[in-house]
C-alpha cells in the first residue's frame, strides 16, 4: 500500500485511555481524503517495538510518503526512535 503521509509520534504519548493519537490519525486521514477527493492513506505504526532497529517497512513508508506529520512532544524530542524517523 502506498502512503501519502507518514505520522510520526512517540508511542508513550498514546497510552492514555482515549488513545488521542489514534483518533488524530483517523481524523487527519478522513480530512485529507475529503480535501483531495480521493482516499488518502496515512502511515500509522501501532507497534511499540523494543530496541532501536528501525524496520524496513517503516523506512520504506517514510521514503515513499510525500509528507511527514510529526506529533511533537517532549517524549518525541527525547525518543531515539523518533529521531531516526526524521
Amino acid at each position: 500500500m502506498a502512503f501519502e503521509s507518514f505520522l510520526s509520534y512517540a508511542h508513550l504519548d498514546d497510552t492514555d485511555p482515549n488513545k488521542w493519537i489514534q483518533q488524530f490519525h483517523k481524523s487527519i486521514e478522513l480530512r485529507l481524503t475529503i480535501l483531495n477527493g480521493k482516499k488518502v492513506n496515512v502511515f500509522f505504526d501501532l507497534r511499540n517495538e523494543d530496541g532501536f532497529n528501525i524496520s524496513t517497512n517503516i523506512k520504506q513508508s517514510i521514503n515513499s510518503s510525500k509528507t511527514l506529520i510529526i506529533v511533537l512532544s517532549p517524549l518525541y524530542i527525547y525518543s531515539e526512535w523518533c529521531t531516526a524517523e526524521r
